[in-house]
């Protein structure tokens, strides 16, 4: 796979990619976490960076707010995509627009470092303050 500058929308030339995680969706589609430049997507053929796609700053904290530092990627039981930012608590992708969870949703930090999702299709969250989150389908429980 080759990423050019101009499909990743790096604004220099050089600069690296610093991938945080990988995840493959239920679809095939490849979601890379990069901390700098957001979301990239591989759908097998294309990479396209999703987070500028979105209209989304790569910055830390944009008006919008940034989708730029990924640490974690995950997918939920109803085939939404779920993104832990450094910055910027949870964002949830449901195929057509993106939600983003903070601290006013439950979350403990705003540094998102894992998302997992059990064996009963329950998303657990663990964040930079050590503390683990559940999601509960609208907010989010400490439950450490």
């Amino acid at each position: 796979m080759v990423i050019s500058d101009e499909t990743v929308g790096i604004e220099s030339g050089g600069e690296r990619l610093h991938v945080r995680c990988i995840f493959e969706d239920s679809r095939g589609n490849l979601w890379i976490g990069n901390n700098g430049l957001g979301v990239l997507l591989y759908d097998g053929q294309t990479v396209s960076n999703f987070t500028r796609k979105h209209g989304l700053s790569i910055r830390e904290k944009g008006p919008t707010g940034s989708l730029g530092r990924i640490f974690s990627i995950a997918e939920d039981a109803a085939g939404n995509i779920w993104f832990g930012t450094r910055d910027n608590g949870a964002w949830r992708f449901n195929g057509k627009s993106l939600t983003n969870f903070t601290l006013a949703d439950g979350l403990t930090s705003s540094m998102v470092s894992t998302i997992y999702r059990d064996k009963r299709d329950v998303l657990w969250f663990g964040l930079s303050d050590g503390s683990v989150c559940r999601f509960n389908g609208e907010t989010f429980d400490r439950i450490y």
